[in-house]
């Protein structure tokens, strides 16, 4: 492992809140090159994140990538605030698929948030839900 790396990796494992091995650091770094053009702390948050909410669910690069885009739009949202009924009816543009309100709401919970219609949210507290739904979104056209 390079030098300049180890930061980096440490970084990491601190957002993600376990140690990972050197092989799947190399991945991640792979990973995030492809999709990004570097691997940097804020890249390396927001993939942490997204991992964290989405753990279960393998993801593979141009799902990624995806993932990635639609994470992007939320984070540079020109909105300091968004109102969760406002959320809701993006995340519907964006999903083809109807959204059972059970899921919706879990996604909040696993995020460590509660979804009130007229609670305003900041695009980081959110990222962690548009990656559950985008995972979401992607296992369930797999199975059609």
């Amino acid at each position: 492992m390079r030098l300049s790396s180890r930061p980096l990796k440490d970084f990491y494992e601190s957002k993600l809140g376990k140690k990972i091995s050197d092989s799947s650091w190399y991945r991640i770094q792979d990973c995030l090159r492809g999709t990004c053009g570097e691997v940097t702390y804020e890249n390396l948050e927001t993939y942490a994140t997204m991992r964290k909410a989405c753990q279960r669910l393998p993801i593979q690069l141009s799902e990624f990538a995806q993932v990635w885009q639609e994470v992007e739009t939320i984070r540079n949202t020109q909105e300091e605030l968004i109102v969760g009924s406002k959320f809701r009816k993006i995340l519907s543009q964006k999903i083809p698929s109807r959204i059972p309100d059970i899921t919706f709401y879990r996604w909040f919970y696993r995020a460590g948030l509660n979804f009130r219609k007229r609670e305003e949210y900041t695009p980081s507290e959110l990222v962690p839900v548009v990656v559950s739904a985008f995972c979401w979104y992607l296992r369930k056209s797999k199975e059609r």
